[in-house]
């Protein structure tokens, strides 16, 4: 079982939890718009979705922002574990992003992480980091 697939069957799972009911193949391919022989794909033969794919999936399967990222990265590391050319950069940006969330996670156990956004200059950067990127209200004062 790859990365990706375990974690789509655990968000499976959590839904079905959720809402106390049983969530067919069927249904989840209907609520995608996608076929399903293409569900079947992801879930036994290990393909990797187009990553709007992959947020259709989330979003069916009401996945949390957290759940998002790691179905992201498990989609990243099925992607990396399989033979392709990109597996060299996909395995090196992996380990990157496991070691921002190793510091995040530092950060925040030791009360840190408000501190460092600040020194950052970005001390409104919202908990899931999406926002403008660093620099950005500087490049808008030197524009002025």
């Amino acid at each position: 079982m790859t990365p990706l697939q375990a974690k789509v069957a655990e968000l499976i799972t959590a839904y079905e939890r959720q809402h106390g009911t049983r969530l067919s193949g069927r249904e989840i391919a209907d609520r995608l718009g996608k076929s399903r022989n293409h569900l079947s794909q992801i879930m036994n033969d290990g393909l990797v979705p187009s990553g709007e794919a992959l947020m259709s999936l989330a979003d069916v399967l009401e996945a949390s922002a957290e759940d998002r990222d790691d179905l992201v990265m498990a989609a990243l590391r099925t992607k990396a574990g399989a033979r392709s050319r990109d597996s060299f950069w996909l395995e090196k940006a992996l380990e990157l992003l496991d070691e921002l969330g190793a510091m995040k996670r530092f950060l925040d156990d030791q009360g840190q992480a408000e501190a460092f956004r600040a020194w950052l200059g970005r001390p409104d950067e919202p908990e899931d980091g999406i926002g403008p990127g660093p620099g950005a209200e500087r490049a808008s004062v030197d524009q002025n």
